[in-house]
């Protein structure tokens, strides 16, 4: 197990890093992470090797090893640019969005105001634009796509995708 995360990060919150297995051959282990969109800050840099899931053939478990290793190292990453704070804003919004509002959801713009910030409305080009609206959001890097006529939320979706 090979993994990059935000140092000084609690366990419940939203996970600010990237994680993955590497396979090891002939003894040495390498794994990869594009970071370029992580924010600028400091992160932990963690490997870990447990024998009751990495000794697999009698070769490898002839090593000898019999406990879990690890070994953290602290990075600082200059990656997108952004702060963590933004980051871990947004992520939380999102979860809060995807969690929270379903299909049908009343759409209340001084909610989402107040919430989440200023929308950018753009067109509809699938649909009727007397009553179907596009509503990007940057905070959440979301768009809340609202029928207008019911006063409610059709969908959402990740990005400036809208219908």
């Amino acid at each position: 197990m090979d993994g990059i995360s935000l140092a000084d990060h609690d366990p419940d919150d939203i996970l600010i890093g990237r994680n993955g297995l590497a396979r090891l051959v002939n003894g040495k282990g390498q794994v990869t992470f594009n970071v370029s969109e992580l924010p600028s800050v400091k992160y932990n840099v963690k490997a870990a090797f447990y024998p009751r899931w990495g000794l697999k053939d009698e070769e490898s478990k002839l090593s000898g090893v019999d406990e879990n290793l690890e070994h953290k190292h602290s990075i600082s990453l200059t990656g997108s640019g952004e702060l963590a704070e933004s980051d871990n804003q947004r992520n939380e919004g999102q979860a809060c969005v995807m969690e929270n509002i379903t299909i049908g959801s009343e759409w209340d713009p001084d909610f989402w105001k107040n919430r989440f910030g200023q929308w950018n409305e753009f067109p509809v080009t699938t649909k009727n634009s007397d009553i179907i609206s596009n509503y990007y959001f940057e905070s959440l890097d979301m768009t809340i796509i609202v029928n207008s006529f019911k006063n409610e939320i059709t969908t959402w979706r990740m990005g400036g995708d809208g219908l």
